[in-house]
């Protein structure tokens, strides 16, 4: 389940539950409703109880297009699974809301 909250500089989504093969594309069809935000976005990952590599090719796929359309994306709150399975297939959270540059020059 996806909740989408909007405030006057921003707006935050937060999933709640199962992030997988099963549900990314429900997921996917209220993310595409997100698009159309000309706002940054928040997405709170505290609530996800479980993620698998569909669910976080979802993230970084939403990441991308925001970026792409030249607002900010920033993941927060992301826990135990999330973490883990982004660490598992090498994926930084903190950098997948940034534009490539950024993060080369980050690290330089």
């Amino acid at each position: 389940m996806l909740k989408y909250q909007k405030f006057k500089h921003k707006s935050r989504i937060t999933i709640d539950g199962e992030l997988t093969i099963y549900n990314v594309l429900d997921i996917k069809q209220e993310l595409i409703a997100a698009l159309a935000d000309e706002r940054d976005i928040e997405v709170n990952l505290s609530k996800i109880s479980e993620i698998d590599t569909a669910g976080m090719q979802l993230l970084l796929w939403f990441a991308k297009l925001r970026i792409v359309k030249g607002f900010d994306i920033t993941f927060v709150d992301s826990e135990g699974e999330v973490i883990d399975t982004a660490e598992s297939i090498g994926l930084d959270l903190n950098a997948m809301g940034k534009p490539a540059a950024e993060i080369v020059e980050r690290k330089h």
